[in-house]
């Protein structure tokens, strides 16, 4: 089967609510639907699209990254001070976080060396909400969602 460099392909997409607009990989398989990830689901629409894997005809953006906007929730790590680095990892949801909110990936490291995000070396921050994100390459090529930006803000208190 030939590539696709971008563009509008057929592909088997496993449809797990109707009102997904997204696909991505995971693993091997079917393309999985949600509301967030690169292959954008332009047929059937949503209000004739039936759950269960079917054949569907997504587009494959150009591969410059394309930004989108995450829900984050803090899973581990500590605030930082004035000795250490804030040390906060995040799951990030689709956006809007709703009670039915997909999440997208856990445990994620904004320290980590590929992350395109850099907090402060040292203080005490608040932990984000909201993110700005893409996916970048993982291991063994597969994609892996980074932050490019989250409202993490330096603690700070009020003079007297």
């Amino acid at each position: 089967m030939p590539a696709l460099y971008a563009g509008i392909c057929p592909c088997l997409v496993n449809i797990e609510k109707k009102e997904h607009t997204h696909a991505r990989a995971e693993g091997s398989g079917p393309l999985k639907s949600g509301f967030g990830g690169f292959a954008r689901i332009v047929h059937p629409p949503a209000s004739t699209r039936s759950t269960g894997t079917q054949w569907c005809y997504v587009s494959i953006p150009d591969p410059a990254p394309q930004i989108f906007p995450v829900a984050l929730e803090k899973t581990s790590g500590s605030a930082g001070d004035n000795a250490n680095q804030c040390s906060f990892k995040y799951k990030a949801f689709t956006f809007p976080k709703v009670s039915d909110a997909e999440e997208l990936a856990s445990d994620i490291d904004v320290n980590a060396s590929d992350s395109p995000y850099r907090r402060w070396r040292l203080g005490k921050m608040q932990e984000a909400n909201f993110g700005l994100a893409l996916y970048g390459e993982g291991s063994g090529g597969n994609p892996k969602l980074l932050l490019a930006w989250c409202n993490e803000v330096p603690d700070v208190s009020t003079c007297d």
